[in-house]
């Protein structure tokens, strides 16, 4: 290795501790406290079944109907609360080390097919998707260590005709399926690639029963125990297949909106795209009709859209459109990594669009094919000063808004850690008390009236980015369900918690 890749991965390791390091105290939340639950099952009785009765925060529902993930992650949790004691700081400290080997598998990645691999690598760690989502504690964090470092495994693997390369890439993915089923998307990647690359119909057929190996065996026990976990699995998929049908127009402009805005500042990267040909020309063109026809006020699914964030919405889809052209359109598969770059934002695409609810989470799988196949597209045009520069301005566009979006989102979940402190304190002996927040949309109002004390609390930020909009916004980062994109700019609550004490 010269010595210029050494300094690329020190710069690489160093760079994600700086921007991880300062939320490791984040309080839980979204899907965190629940996985922490689970795990904590598995810790008082590590020698049973798979956490199967109630989780605490879910009342009665059987654990395999609303988790519809695999099991890796609750031992792994397990494992750190056992030697962490469960606080935020050390745990996420305790992960860290796979936010280390998905960065470096990037930077590697990259590597391969890049002459300069070292800036887009730092733009995609930036992005708003990849900073915040790889610091929750959750199946997404595993999924991209363990596939990222398995499809670097399968490259060097070919390039080096390596079996135990190949070997290594199928166990990762294993590893990557066991955490989250999502990461399926992985596996017609790593057979196109191989296919690409002159590998026979039975090595390809090995390589992907290896890495189903883990994942399959855990699927026949569940089998054997009754089919719980495939009927959790099951009612979830018949959940977005519905949501789909139904809202497409919705679902697919949270999808554009979402992949253009978490690209943040390579959003503009098509720009520079074979400037003055006709071909630029039309695509932009095609491009902006397609978000125009999108964002009109006839698709709207409800009344009140704010011209801003139709026409952020709009733009964000522009660009992911223009970026989407550059990595699939004529010509692309010619460019060094360029077919390997096409399959993984097809499958991963697919993937992320047929999910559940379009969310940053599982969009962020999507940014480095985006970010990477832009980039050698950029090195095949612009001079070496010239990309050196815009590298440096897309790294500020994009970490500045990450950063700014990191925050607040710092605000909400230490927001609803301090809500619950203080309901415990004030309330946890009187009698019914319900803590209702604006920003979930999935409650349950009582049958009848309830004579009861109510106190309404507002929770600002002074930052005007909401990643989650209760109000008039349409800030979806966590969920298409609370709006279109994946940010908003507005200056609406925070949050705003009911305290309702029947009496």
């Amino acid at each position: 290795m010269s010595g210029e890749r050494r300094r690329d991965i020190l710069v690489v390791a160093v760079f994600t501790l700086l921007i991880m390091a300062p939320f490791w105290a984040k309080a839980y939340h979204i899907d965190e406290p629940f996985f922490l639950d689970l795990a904590g099952q598995i810790l008082r009785r590590p020698w049973g079944p798979l956490p199967g009765g109630a989780a605490s925060d879910i009342g009665a529902t059987p654990w395999p109907r609303i988790n519809n993930n695999p099991p890796l992650l609750l031992y792994l949790l397990a494992g750190a609360l056992r030697a962490t004691g469960g606080g935020e700081l050390p745990m996420r400290m305790a992960f860290f080390p796979l936010d280390l080997v998905a960065a470096l598998s990037l930077y590697l990645l990259a590597a391969r097919f890049l002459a300069r691999p070292l800036w887009p690598t730092l733009i995609v760690l930036s992005s708003p998707a990849y900073l915040i989502n790889m610091n929750h504690l959750m199946t997404e964090k595993l999924a991209a260590a363990f596939g990222f470092a398995a499809l670097y495994a399968l490259v060097r693997g070919c390039d080096e005709d390596s079996p135990g390369w190949l070997v290594a890439s199928a166990l990762l993915l294993d590893a990557a399926l066991l955490s989250k089923y999502l990461a399926v998307f992985l596996l017609p990647v790593a057979a196109f690639f191989l296919w690409s690359r002159g590998a026979s119909a039975r090595r390809i057929a090995g390589y992907c029963g290896l890495a189903l190996l883990g994942l399959g065996g855990f699927l026949v026990r569940d089998l054997a125990t009754g089919g719980a976990v495939l009927r959790g699995v099951g009612a979830v998929s018949g959940g977005a297949a519905h949501s789909f049908w139904s809202h497409w127009s919705h679902r697919t402009r949270s999808f554009l909106a979402c992949a253009g805005g978490c690209s943040a500042g390579a959003l503009a990267w098509p720009l520079l795209a074979e400037p003055g040909s006709r071909r630029r020309t039309a695509l932009w063109a095609a491009a902006a009709a397609v978000a125009a026809a999108l964002f009109s006020p006839w698709l709207d699914l409800a009344p009140g859209v704010r011209f801003g964030d139709r026409l952020m919405g709009a733009f964000f889809a522009w660009g992911a459109v223009c970026s989407f052209a550059q990595v699939l359109g004529p010509g692309s598969g010619r460019a060094r990594g360029g077919g390997l770059w096409a399959a993984w934002l097809v499958s991963a695409g697919a993937v992320a669009f047929s999910y559940w609810s379009i969310m940053a989470r599982t969009v962020l799988f999507l940014l480095p094919p985006m970010v990477f196949a832009g980039a050698a597209g950029l090195e095949s045009r612009l001079p070496r000063r010239v990309l050196a520069r815009l590298y440096g301005a897309t790294l500020a566009v994009t970490l500045s808004l990450a950063l700014a979006v990191a925050w607040v989102d710092w605000r909400y979940a230490g927001a609803q850690k301090a809500m619950a402190a203080e309901v415990a304190a004030r309330y946890l002996t009187r009698g019914d008390v319900v803590v209702s927040s604006r920003t979930n949309l999935r409650l349950a109002p009582p049958r009848r009236p309830l004579l009861s004390n109510v106190l309404t609390l507002r929770v600002d930020c002074a930052l005007p980015l909401r990643l989650i909009s209760g109000w008039g916004g349409e800030g979806g980062f966590y969920s298409s369900i609370s709006g279109f994109l994946p940010f908003t700019f507005s200056r609406e609550p925070l949050e705003e918690f009911v305290i309702i004490e029947v009496l």
